[in-house]
């Protein structure tokens, strides 16, 4: 969505099965529409169900605009590795 007003916090809820030995990274934006968006780690944010707040305060395009990627890196794990939903809000 291109958005007038600036974010400034997202909650982000992501149903999942990640093996202890997979990596598993959660990174938004809030200037999304940007040639070379500010991504922000909310990992620690998304795995502990809180809100991360962004630290970003700048963009260069005309609108503010979030986006949202997951990576998750089997590194040899065994078993079921999976994200089957992404949810949540931002204000």
């Amino acid at each position: 969505w291109a958005l007038s007003t600036m974010p400034t916090r997202i909650m982000l809820v992501i149903t999942r099965n990640i093996p202890s030995t997979a990596t598993f990274k959660v990174e938004a934006c809030n200037n999304g529409y940007d040639a070379s968006p500010k991504w922000e780690d909310c990992t620690d944010a998304v795995k502990s169900g809180l809100v991360h707040v962004f630290t970003n305060t700048t963009k260069t395009a005309t609108n503010w605009g979030v986006l949202v990627k997951v990576t998750v890196e089997r590194n040899g794990a065994t078993g079921a590795c999976y994200v089957s939903a992404l949810g949540g809000n931002f204000e």
